[in-house]
């Protein structure tokens, strides 16, 4: 047996304690490196979690490592961050976890996946287009506006179907609204009752619809009922009160091959005429269809031009011979009223019908105007104008009387017939007005022309002698004049430019004759327009046009916010509309019309919020697509609950877009985003982003005023993206509110960092709208003067294969006061045996708000796939849900699957607990809320998509169990949850789903029909369960009363939201553990360099031979030194530093002996001697301890002193039982032993 000794030498009869160790030589400490440190923990039962955080330099923690254990008895190696002194470094201990053991033992380091861009991507959806009408003098024609007497009813896109009073155009009323579900802008009124018809589409069926509403004497409007028409509405006609509707229809015939004998399906496309008789429109009756299909051609197209006695109706195809497209003309026989409509000639034409005004009847003469694409080898393209005798009974082909073919290389852009002349426009080289004869239909003769610059898309008649034409002369609208007394020598006595110099400008009269507002005798053109001015931007009103002797004078002009689209003469003053107001003007100074009334008829409604009885509309403002003026302005509205079309009140608001709004109490708050740009002094190109934070008192909803305001503005000179892109709101723990972006899709980042406060934050992003990737905290606790504390970007840096590119993908969700997000990354991978791939990294990201001046950017952590949620346990951890799709190469076929991720987190690392697989579903809409999610998949097969609505639970065993699922007509293009209510989105219908108990297959459910809803779920408005409020942008709000089907709910019980309980953790004092390095054995085996912490069971013993081998790495053979020697030169032999732990050679890692005073209960002083030692030398070690009064004599003495065990290290203390007071001279010293 070995004995080594360390003397300690106490002299008791000063207050000094003197420490000898007896090592051989002299030396001098050197002061380490803070550079692969770590500790070594001794973990008593029961300890679960080990953690070590350092304090950051605004003396906040940041938890670095967290270690998951069993609760057995074992020894932890904790490695310690470089770099950072003790006092900074905390290390506790818990005996609790969140999660079990298992849940951690899955992957924390997840492969990249194949990029598979469905992230929040709502499903495609239909394209919705709207018929256009026209209008003849001999039948009744539909418009957007009708007037009876002074009663204006309007069919507003926006509002469905409007009635105004405008008896008094100083003091127009407006007297009644019904909402139509649909698209169209075909209106009639009956010619004897109060009766309404339109025209629409009806998306949910597939096809056109016919609506009759009543106005009741009551001024309310009462729908009679609503008549479906086959296929889509492209033109209709009234005649008395029967109406005629041209739809295109399609058909599915089985056809067989007659050489194969091979049956497949044909689809062919044509044109359906059908009429209903509303002589009695409370009992309307409809009559068998007329079908106008061909055998060989697919008909699409469809002019319709109309007298009392037939309908003239064009298709289109595209003949393969002549390579061209070219029109036959259908003649329809509805002279008698009571018999169904007859298709009594069908005649092609030389060319393609462009327009109603191409084609006359008269006297039984078809004249038919037609554009000829065909290529010759003089002539690409001319005008046509061919004459056809229908007076006799229909059979073979007809043949054209005669043909006129002329304006070679020209193309057809207006006509007009006029008795027995035909006026043709052209435009391509020459831009002439032709004048042809018909006098004679058998002999057609072109007897005058006239070029003219520019040219007309409209033609009226002024008499017989002139004409007024609505065309186009360069970049702007022009009004002529044309002197036609002459047919022979027509000549322009007169034009007038709509628009200012350079500008641009465009009228809807261009396209639509309607909207041309001519008024020969109260010697007025009110003509709507739209422009351009430089240096001013985008401008919409009516200009005023004079019709004089022979001249077209110019007159004033006023404005309409949005596109005007119809103006009329009303007694001594104009009213006019568009989709957003009617106004009126006094205009008997018609260079200075004055307004009389503005009646707003809609507006954009983009977030809604139910206030007591009231509801508080929110208009973005500039920046939405829908606006027709620079200074529109965000703006609140305020109308009754139950009438949202009934304006009280509108407050304009300054600072820009809204992007978010949010009520607290009787305060509404939203986010307004600005951008400007321009050269600075230095003549560099500046971009300028505000966010600008309003809080509004809405107590008093009627009277809503600004309380206070503040902005953050941020100017660069690199262009920033992301302005206008929403908002979410939410209440930090800590009474603070926080904007984050509401959606995430495929958006990149520029990763310029992070600023932190206020002062240094920047809004640097890349490059696609709409994601701003900027958080912002605002102080409330003044509302009439908030404060905005910080300016964040969503960025983060990540070293490796993946560091660059990273775009926003997943949610946002605020759990406590820290705030979750996603992110990806991508490389582009060569793949051996394969083609290469776009490979996706995802990243959880975390933005610390707990002090929300302050927001602590965390670093990134890697996940398997997009974030979706976060939730908190009942035992207070955090899980994890992320999805991904995967796409591979099987058996020849590409096959794809969709995963979602189960995963526990501890704030540093995700591990994965569990993974589901669901085929197929990747594209389909999904929805996370709480421990439950909802997959929406729909399928195609039988004809009508239906979409199964599956229901998931994540259990607290650790793994997903899914529930009944839910059908649902049509296809569904979103899924969200509000207030415990599932919200479907869809094709067919809107429905609202109770979601209380999720897993309850009986759960309630309101749908509604014809209803769609494009946008964010989060922006419809839940009123207690009862009522939803759903904004519809200009449409307006939707109003869905549930009628009782749902409960009220409780006050929700929910977990608080990651709220650190320090109680459960007990700190370790970091100078009791021993430290060692992280990459050597020599307390426990090396840490890797990607490990932060290993743990150990046990021990493995070695002998002092083996140790020394092992730590020194000397090869077999190799001198072992011996244990007196001092192999590093640091005053410590080999051989203590085999019982003590310390590398023997090296000299960052010496364990000090310590001694020390210590005060009992009654203030009596007892010397302590502390002892490190080496866990691979714990058998066959003694330690003796021994005193002597002369350091000559020593005494073993076991009984004088008592032995503990520290805490959670690996060191003993050995306290003297006699107080220092009793002592004289003494000397102490440790013994110890080994074989």
């Amino acid at each position: 047996m070995k004995w080594y000794a360390k003397l300690f030498c106490v002299l008791s009869m000063t207050p000094l304690i003197q420490v000898y160790s007896y090592g051989g030589s002299e030396f001098k400490p050197i002061e380490g490196e803070l550079i692969d440190r770590a500790v070594v923990i001794q973990l008593p039962e029961g300890v679960r979690r080990i953690r070590l955080r350092v304090q950051l330099e605004d003396g906040t923690w940041e938890t670095c490592t967290m270690a998951h254990l069993k609760g057995t008895e074992g020894y932890v190696k904790l490695r310690l961050p470089d770099g950072v002194k003790e006092d900074a470094i905390e290390i506790a201990a818990s005996w609790s976890d969140p999660f079990p053991f298992e849940f951690y033992s899955g992957t924390s380091n997840f492969d990249p996946t194949q990029t598979d861009n469905n992230t929040n991507r709502a499903a495609t959806g239909p394209d919705f287009k709207d018929a256009e009408g026209s209008q003849e003098a001999t039948v009744v024609e539909s418009d957007i506006w009708k007037w009876r007497g002074s009663v204006l009813y309007f069919f507003n896109q926006y509002r469905g179907l409007q009635v105004i009073d405008v008896a008094d155009p100083a003091a127009p009323v407006r007297m009644a609204t019904m909402r139509v579900p649909s698209s169209g802008e075909q209106l009639y009124l009956h010619p004897t009752d109060n009766v309404a018809v339109l025209l629409t589409y009806d998306p949910n069926a597939g096809n056109g619809q016919i609506l009759l509403i009543e106005h009741t004497d009551s001024d309310t409007l009462h729908k009679i009922q609503a008549i479906p028409v086959g296929g889509y509405i492209v033109e209709s006609r009234m005649v008395d009160s029967i109406l005629y509707v041209v739809s295109r229809q399609w058909w599915q015939e089985s056809v067989v091959d007659p050489e194969s004998q091979v049956e497949h399906v044909r689809w062919q496309s044509g044109l359906v005429v059908s009429k209903i008789d509303l002589a009695d429109p409370f009992t309307p009756v409809s009559s068998d269809p007329l079908e106008l299909r061909s055998d060989r051609y697919d008909y699409w197209g469809g002019q319709v031009q109309a007298t009392a006695e037939a309908l003239l109706i064009t298709t289109n195809e595209y003949n393969r011979e002549l390579r061209q497209s070219i029109s036959t003309v259908h003649v329809v026989d509805i002279s008698d009223p009571a018999v169904d409509p007859v298709a009594a000639f069908q005649v092609p034409v030389k060319g393609q019908v462009l327009n109603k005004f191409n084609m006359q009847l008269k006297d039984n003469i078809l004249t038919v105007a037609s554009q000829v694409w065909r290529w010759s080898e003089d002539r690409r393209r001319f005008a046509s104008v061919e004459t056809f005798d229908l007076s006799e009974p229909s059979g073979d082909p007809i043949e054209a009387l005669a043909q006129l073919e002329f304006a070679n290389n020209e193309s057809i852009t207006a006509t007009r017939f006029a008795d027995d002349l035909l006026y043709v426009v052209t435009f391509l080289r020459i831009d002439p007005l032709f004048v042809i004869d018909l006098s004679d239909p058998a002999n057609p003769q072109l007897i005058g022309e006239l070029e003219v610059p520019g040219f007309s898309t409209h033609i009226e008649t002024l008499g017989e002698e002139a004409l007024i034409t609505v065309g186009v002369e360069d970049s702007q609208i022009a009004l002529s004049w044309f002197d036609v007394s002459d047919p022979a020598e027509p000549t322009l006595v007169s034009r007038v430019l709509v628009g200012e110099e350079y500008g641009r400008s465009w009228t809807e009269a261009n396209w639509d004759e309607k909207a041309f507002g001519f008024f020969p005798a109260d010697g007025w053109i009110l003509l709507p327009y739209q422009g351009y001015v430089p240096d001013e931007g985008w401008v919409s009103g009516i200009q005023i046009v004079k019709i004089g002797g022979e001249e077209l004078i110019k007159r004033g002009s006023f404005e309409h916010e949005f596109q005007a689209r119809r103006a009329r003469v009303v007694n001594e003053a104009v009213v006019s509309i568009s989709g957003r107001s009617l106004k009126s003007l006094d205009i008997s100074d018609p260079d200075n019309p004055i307004l009389l009334a503005d009646l707003t008829l809609a507006w954009p409604v983009d977030f809604a919020h139910r206030v007591g009885d009231y509801l508080v509309h929110v208009e973005r403002g500039p920046g939405y697509w829908y606006y027709g003026s620079n200074d529109a302005s965000a703006r609140i509205h305020v109308s009754p609950a139950d009438d949202p079309d009934k304006l009280i009140t509108s407050l304009d608001l300054k600072g820009g877009r809204v992007v978010g709004s949010f009520v607290k109490d009787d305060c509404l708050m939203v986010a307004q985003s600005n951008f400007h740009s321009g050269e600075n002094d230095e003549k560099i190109w500046e971009y300028t982003n505000s966010f600008t934070h309003t809080v509004l008192d809405v107590s008093n909803p009627e009277a809503p005023s600004v309380l206070g305001l503040d902005t953050y503005s941020n100017t660069t000179t690199t262009y920033s993206y992301g302005f206008g892109s929403d908002f979410g709101a939410e209440l930090l723990p800590s009474g603070e509110l926080v904007w984050y972006p509401a959606e995430q899709n495929f958006h990149f980042f520029l990763d310029v960092g992070i600023g932190g406060a206020r002062a240094g934050a920047e809004d640097f992003l890349y490059p696609y709208f709409p994601a701003s990737g900027l958080v912002y905290t605002v102080s409330i606790f003044n509302k009439a003067e908030p404060e905005i504390l910080s300016a964040v970007r969503l960025l983060g840096s990540q070293d490796g294969e993946f560091k660059n590119s990273y775009w926003t993908e997943g949610t946002v969700r605020l759990l406590g006061s820290t705030l979750y997000y996603g992110l990806q990354s991508s490389v582009y991978l060569e793949r051996e045996g394969g083609p290469p791939q776009w490979m996706a990294q995802h990243w959880l990201g975390q933005l610390d708000l707990y002090v929300p001046a302050l927001p602590q950017k965390r670093d990134l952590v890697e996940i398997p796939g997009t974030f979706e949620n976060v939730i908190n346990t009942d035992e207070g951890g955090v899980l994890l849900f992320t999805s991904s799709f995967r796409s591979f190469y099987d058996n020849e076929v590409w096959r794809s699957e969709f995963h979602i991720q189960a995963l526990a987190f501890d704030g540093l690392d995700a591990f994965l607990i569990e993974e589901l697989e669901l085929e197929q579903s990747g594209f389909g809409p999904k929805v996370f809320s709480g421990n439950f999610f909802v997959i929406g998949s729909t399928d195609y097969s039988s004809g009508d998509p239906v979409t199964s609505l599956t229901t998931y639970e994540w259990l607290d065993s650790g793994s997903f169990l899914e529930h009944p699922t839910l059908e649902h007509p049509g296809t569904v293009y979103r899924l969200g949850v509000i207030d415990d209510l599932l919200v479907a989105p869809g094709s067919a219908e809107l429905s609202f789903i109770d979601f209380v108990d999720p897993a309850d297959p009986e759960r309630n459910t309101v749908s509604f029909s014809n209803l769609y809803f494009w946008q964010r779920i989060e922006l419809i408005d839940i009123y207690k369960r009862e009522i939803a409020y759903v904004p519809q942008g200009f449409y307006g709000v939707d109003i869905l009363d549930f009628e009782g089907a749902f409960g009220q709910v409780s006050e929700s019980l929910e977990l608080p939201r990651m709220q650190s309980n320090e109680e459960e953790w007990v700190t370790l004092t970091l100078r009791s553990l021993i430290q060692t390095g992280g990459d050597d054995g020599v307390l426990i085996e090396e840490l890797d360099d990607q490990e932060s912490w290993i743990f150990s069971e046990s021990v493995d013993q070695l002998s002092y031979k083996a140790w020394i081998q092992s730590v020194l790495g000397l090869e077999p053979g190799e001198d072992v030194p011996d244990g007196n020697d001092d192999s590093d030169g640091d005053g410590i032999s080999n051989s203590w530093e085999y019982f003590a732990g310390s590398h023997p050679g090296s000299l960052a890692y010496c364990v000090p002996f310590e001694s020390w005073v210590s005060t009992g209960q009654s203030g009596e002083r007892y010397i302590n001697i502390r002892l490190a030692y080496n866990l691979h030398a714990m058998e066959g070690i003694q330690t003796i301890p021994q005193f002597s009064e002369d350091l000559q004599n020593w005494i073993p003495f076991p009984e004088a002193f008592e032995m503990t065990e520290e805490d959670f290290s690996t060191a003993r203390v050995y306290r003297y039982l006699e107080p220092v007071e009793s002592l004289e001279n003494l000397f102490l010293r440790l013994l110890l032993s080994t074989d």
